[in-house]
């Protein structure tokens, strides 16, 4: 098992260029509009990252007032190249926590969604380009079902 491990964290066995990734996703991880993602390759074919993503602005009223509230995503998942060649399938995995922040409350986080997906993506020397279509489980649910099945573009900066 510990020789797995070096294996995989091994120097030799990636070169030091070029392992991270930012990318921004329209209609991707976060389930709406927008995500940004910082991703860190440990092999060519693997990576793991974490990402935020905007899902709403509304007004709230207490007796007080009326604040601003943020709804936010926060995935957090792994990568999977199934090839090191130019354009390949790729897979993600991981959850999504939601949230809102706001100026009474503060920040509270009120769910985690699982998801997986299976996408089309060309990484070239200096960007990353993928469309996923992702698969979320929403639980219980009468309105949209158990499944929800969603594509995203997103377009990033290798580094």
């Amino acid at each position: 098992m510990s020789f797995a491990f070096l294996m995989l964290f091994s120097l030799k066995s990636f070169s030091q260029e070029k392992k991270n990734a930012v990318t921004l996703e329209v209609l991707g991880k976060s389930i709406f509009f927008f995500d940004i993602n910082y991703g860190r390759y440990l092999t060519e074919k693997f990576q793991v990252g974490t990402g935020l993503g905007m899902a709403g602005v509304s007004k709230i009223a207490f007796t007080d007032g009326t604040v601003t509230r943020f709804d936010f995503r926060v995935p957090i998942y792994g990568s999977y190249a199934f090839s090191t060649k130019r354009r390949h399938l790729v897979s993600e995995f991981g959850i999504i926590m939601g949230g809102y922040t706001d100026s009474k409350v503060g920040t509270n986080i009120d769910g985690v969604v699982p998801f997986i997906s299976l996408g089309y993506e060309v990484k070239g020397e200096h960007y990353i380009f993928r469309v996923p279509v992702y698969l979320f489980y929403a639980g219980e649910n009468e309105l949209i079902g158990r499944v929800v099945p969603w594509v995203g573009v997103s377009l990033g900066r290798l580094f």
